[in-house]
């Protein structure tokens, strides 16, 4: 998901999970739409999009998984939040 803001700058979050690039100083944004997804989607930061929506590497890898037939756990919350998790039991991730 890519939004600009009133200030021109672009903010981008994973159509799956909401994840967002963060820096020391919070979340990245970028002056242009192109500009951020020439970096998100370039081998440092391993973004992808599929089907049309933008997916951070970490879920870029779970639906790559999740295709080639791996099976995952069941959900487990994730301690001090409000978060669930689940690994592949294949490859652990």
């Amino acid at each position: 998901m890519v939004t600009t803001h009133m200030s021109g700058n672009v903010e981008v979050r994973c159509d799956r999970c909401l994840a967002a690039p963060i820096t020391p100083l919070g979340i990245r944004t970028w002056s242009s739409r192109d500009g951020a997804l020439l970096e998100l989607l370039g081998p440092e930061l391993s973004w992808t999009l599929v089907d049309g929506r933008l997916q951070c590497a970490r879920c870029a890898r779970e639906a790559r998984c999740a295709e080639s037939g791996h099976r995952y756990r069941a959900w487990s919350p994730v301690p001090g939040s409000q978060l669930a998790v689940r690994v592949c039991s294949a490859c652990h991730q």
